[in-house]
């Protein structure tokens, strides 16, 4: 099929082609969500100094009706970051898996 023998080297080439394209995305991924999760801690912590602040310019109400979108909004976002942290452990456990059960076989495609 066009010219191109399928052995051992061109799936070992192909699998190798296909990680690195994978991991890079992954390693570039993980870098700007760990930037977001530093932000929304900065976010937290500069918040949480102004709280008072606001409460003595705007009252309690006002405040509390700040504070309940903040942490309504924070919250959404802990959840979303454990999605995605549980998400993160079930691919290295997969990657694990399929890792050892190659080595088990003798097949070695560079993983």
């Amino acid at each position: 099929m066009f010219g191109l023998k399928i052995n051992k080297n061109t799936v070992r080439r192909a699998f190798n082609n296909t990680k690195n394209f994978i991991g890079d995305g992954y390693h570039k991924a993980k870098s700007f969500l760990g930037d977001i999760d530093t932000g929304i801690n900065t976010a937290k912590s500069i918040y949480s100094i102004i709280n008072p602040a606001l409460t003595a310019l705007l009252g309690d109400t006002h405040t509390n009706e700040a504070n309940k979108y903040v942490m309504k909004n924070l919250n959404n976002y802990e959840s979303i970051r454990n999605k995605v942290m549980d998400s993160e452990e079930q691919i290295n456990k997969h990657y694990q898996h399929i890792s050892n059960e190659l080595k088990k076989n003798k097949i070695d495609i560079g993983l």
